[in-house]
């Protein structure tokens, strides 16, 4: 890790000024235009400033609610012809005004001027606007967009609004055509890395929307939203050093975002960076004093690095604080003691667990139980008694108790009770998400599987069954691929199950290699993922981490506690 990489956030001086709708005091509707127009122009203009964060807002209530230090909020006179605006900016603190401006001008001159006087006042550094015709101005702002653009065919405020009117109407058709015809038009390097994210988020494409919002954050160096944008895109794309530079980036423009420093502090861990995530979970913890997610993501971020004690004390620290307490966090330490090899004070915590949830009567307490004694090595007794619990419980409950012996079965090499169980499984499911547990296992039980067990909707429910399909029959080349896919799509901090699986299928076809950076990181085994599969993370995932990391001391280690859960039908 780079000393850039240990650095700890630093706030920087910026004032949020809110932009408030501006009146019309005219007398007369037809300059209605003006109040949005102003808004928006004045935004646009001030966004070029390297220590002033300019945004809209609805009234001063909503401008304090979003961080506001300053609000600046007019009016707008017409008297002989001439246009007047007057502006005053008021500190939110004290409220005191910091600015009292008017600017007036030819009428037939339009808005522009005004507003541009306005905006070196505002701001430290401003930007011109994406039209100086004020026939094309006063048109847009009265959402009269496609006369603008005839107006003025370089307006690029002009299609984006017409391409967000169109997608507020429902028609995306509308949309994605004035954005084609924006494609051959000149426009400012504002304007145009507005309107290509805009068409990229339409498409969908990532790299596109990424090379849009770099730009925009080189142009608008105090928009947080837009480096937490990018922050988030880089993180879903596992990009973590890039991630943790943008998410300081946003952290440093707005030091008290709960949800900014919760991703930093997952940024930084899957980075590899414990001293960051640290630093960010007390920022978070002093933003959110009275929050237990600070200390559920720092036990998170510990899990995934290995410090299991440390991970285990901050879930319970969890826990304790959670107002209304669901045993989540009681699980999650259980997790990170079996991680140690301490089954035992494993098991004490996953008691705590169960009492919490039979005291809520939990209907799958049973479900999880077993699968609990199943990732022990205690295969047998689990089926047994997920067994039991099937032949008296309700249809539902039962349908899922047998989907998930259906997909023990397969892994105990038992072909034929597996079959059973699936059909036992989609004869008793009702459910939505019952039925869609039942309709895998009976897809893998088959001799040959059946994709009509799924619905039209259920492709990714299919995707899914095949991935897994192919793993429990060792046709580990066909199913990397297929895992890769579904990992490349899987948030980081939910991939557990599914990077553990792809990497098991890559040391399996002898690309340990590609597989060591998969494993650097420790997955939850109950987290995230298909609940019929967690059973096959742990400690299966300690083999995986060995073997990648073939002749290490960490590999020995890893080996070490797999073989310390060896089961007695574990699929090898």
């Amino acid at each position: 890790m780079s000393a850039e990489g240990c650095r700890r956030v630093e706030h920087r001086a910026v004032e949020r000024v809110a932009i408030l709708p501006f009146e019309n005091l005219t007398g007369d509707p037809a300059w209605n235009w003006v109040s949005p127009a102003a808004q928006l122009i004045l935004r646009t203009e001030v966004s070029a400033s390297p220590h002033v964060q300019p945004f809209r807002a609805g009234s001063v209530n909503e401008a304090l609610h979003l961080g506001a230090t300053r609000f600046v909020q007019g009016y707008a006179t017409l008297e002989n012809g001439r246009l007047r605006l007057h502006v005053t900016e008021q500190d939110a603190g004290s409220r005191t005004n910091v600015l009292n401006s008017d600017s007036a001008g030819d009428a037939a001159a339009g808005l522009l001027p005004l507003v541009d006087s306005i905006a070196k006042q505002v701001g430290d550094r401003t930007r011109p606007f994406g039209s100086q015709n004020a026939a094309a101005i006063r048109a847009w702002g009265a959402a009269s967009f496609n006369q603008a653009i005839e107006l003025d065919p370089n307006f690029g405020e002009a299609y984006l609004s017409l391409a967000e009117a169109a997608i507020v109407s429902g028609d995306r058709p509308a949309a994605i055509s004035a954005l084609e015809r924006a494609r051959s038009r000149t426009f400012t390097d504002y304007d145009r890395a507005r309107i290509d994210l805009m068409s990229a988020e339409m498409s969908g494409n990532a790299e596109e929307r990424r090379r849009a919002l770099v730009a925009l954050s080189r142009l608008t160096t105090t928009d947080s939203k837009v480096l937490a944008q990018l922050g988030e895109l880089d993180y879903a794309a596992r990009r973590f050093d890039a991630s943790v530079d943008e998410l300081r980036g946003a952290v440093a423009l707005e030091p008290e975002n709960p949800n900014l420093l919760n991703m930093l502090v997952y940024s930084c861990a899957l980075q590899g960076n414990l001293d960051g995530a640290r630093d960010a979970f007390e920022r978070y913890r002093a933003a959110a004093p009275n929050d237990f997610n600070p200390l559920d993501s720092m036990g998170e971020a510990y899990f995934f690095l290995g410090r299991f004690q440390e991970a285990e004390q901050s879930f319970l620290a969890a826990h304790d604080k959670m107002t209304t307490k669901t045993g989540a966090e009681l699980l999650k330490a259980a997790q990170a003691r079996l991680f140690t090899g301490d089954a035992a004070g494993a098991d004490v915590l996953f008691r705590r667990y169960a009492d919490l949830r039979r005291s809520l009567h939990d209907p799958l307490l049973e479900v999880e139980s077993a699968r609990w004694r199943y990732i022990q090595g205690k295969q047998k007794e689990a089926i047994s008694a997920l067994g039991s619990f099937a032949a008296g419980a309700p249809p539902d409950l039962a349908a899922y108790a047998n989907a998930q012996l259906a997909i023990w079965y397969l892994v105990a090499g038992q072909p034929g009770a597996a079959q059973d169980r699936a059909a036992a499984a989609m004869q008793g499911a009702q459910m939505p998400q019952v039925r869609a547990a039942a309709a895998v296992s009976r897809f893998l039980a088959q001799p040959r599987p059946d994709a009509s067990v799924f619905g039209p909707g259920d492709s990714g429910l299919k995707t899914t069954a095949t991935a897994y399909g192919l793993l429990l029959s060792r046709q580990f080349g066909p199913a990397s691929e297929v895992f890769r896919s579904i990992y490349q799509q899987t948030q980081p901090a939910l991939d557990g199950q599914v990077r553990t699986l792809y990497a098991w299928t890559l040391v399996a076809t002898n690309r340990r290699a590609e597989a060591v950076p998969l494993v650097s990181t420790y997955p939850l085994p109950f987290g995230a993922g298909e609940a019929l599969f967690s059973t096959l993370v742990f400690p299966r995932f300690f083999y995986v981490r060995g073997t990648a990391m073939q002749g290490s001391a960490e590999a020995a280690r890893a080996l070490d506690l797999f073989r310390k859960f060896p089961g007695d039908s574990a699929l090898r």
